[in-house]
């Protein structure tokens, strides 16, 4: 089935949200739950605040993406990128299997990631 760059765009930024409403380790005061985006990571997808350095010199978050796409959202086993310009839905890009991919792939995707986040509330759980 086919899906619009725009859907696709809306489909990962309404997940993007959810993650950062339920994780967050940075207080925003301008953009509260979300916005700039929030920092989290597991072994299945990352999700990252818009980096204000932008110089892979400077910080230890964009020296790791050296030559690369530097990502807000990874989806680590399909490769799916997408970052955006300090916060979501502006100047959005996604990087070349992302934009290839079907509705069921990015739907496969996004419930990929949402079980990863449950069991990552599972393991909190268990180590509290």
């Amino acid at each position: 089935m086919f899906i619009s760059k725009e859907a696709k765009i809306h489909l990962v930024e309404a997940f993007v949200k959810a993650v950062s409403e339920a994780f967050s380790d940075n207080a925003d005061k301008y953009w509260p739950g979300y916005g700039y985006g929030r920092n989290f990571e597991n072994n299945v997808f990352l999700v990252h605040a818009f980096c204000w350095c932008d110089d892979p010199n400077v910080c230890e978050w964009c020296s790791r993406w050296k030559g690369t796409m530097i990502p807000n959202f990874w989806h680590v086993p399909s490769n799916y990128r997408l970052n955006w310009y300090k916060c979501m839905g502006r100047d959005d890009k996604m990087n070349e299997e992302l934009e290839n991919a079907s509705f069921d792939e990015v739907f496969e995707v996004l419930v990929d990631c949402y079980e990863s986040v449950y069991e990552s509330i599972k393991e909190l759980e268990r180590n509290n």
